[in-house]
């Protein structure tokens, strides 16, 4: 997939890298520091960006669900091409903001958990099935790359946001 939406998230991830591995450590990573940010501070806006941590953990939620329902789709054979969905949109119906940071970054984790266990047990013949998305041929191995690359890029951010790389 060519998509350059998605082109800033897989060049974050090295081809050989053992996605599903990724997939662990991050969400372990992720949801320790989480665990450690107050409601208070889940609430400030950092500039330029516009949106709370508490938006930022709910939309690591939605995409994560969406991807992964592509890669599930394109990997068990579904044959209708799949459409995009406005990221936006789903922020501003999600309410995040009204949820306890605690609420959300256990909504994350059971995501990632769910992602986890869906790409540790497709079949090996799997990962190279391929379907349509928003256009674009991909494979179950791209949209595995894109999950992974689309949390390292928020990742990214916010420890920047949160003066975390020292």
């Amino acid at each position: 997939m060519t998509e350059p939406t998605f082109k800033k998230y897989t060049d974050l991830i090295d081809e050989k890298t053992n996605l599903v591995g990724m997939m662990a450590d991050q969400g372990q990573e992720v949801g320790l520091w989480l665990g450690t940010i107050s409601e208070s501070d889940s609430l400030v806006v950092h500039a330029p960006y516009t949106w709370t941590l508490k938006e930022v953990v709910n939309h690591l939620s939605d995409c994560e669900r969406v991807f992964a329902y592509r890669a599930l789709w394109v990997a068990r054979g579904g044959d209708m091409p799949l459409i995009p969905f406005d990221e936006d949109e789903f922020s501003r119906r999600s309410k995040a903001k009204e949820f306890a940071i605690t609420s959300l970054a256990a909504e994350f984790q059971a995501v990632r958990s769910s992602s986890l266990a869906l790409f540790q047990n497709l079949p090996e013949d799997a990962w190279g099935a391929m379907g349509q998305v928003m256009g674009h041929e991909v494979t179950v191995h791209k949209l595995a790359t894109i999950l992974v690359g689309h949390v390292a890029h928020h990742w990214r951010i916010v420890r920047k946001r949160f003066g975390l790389d020292v």
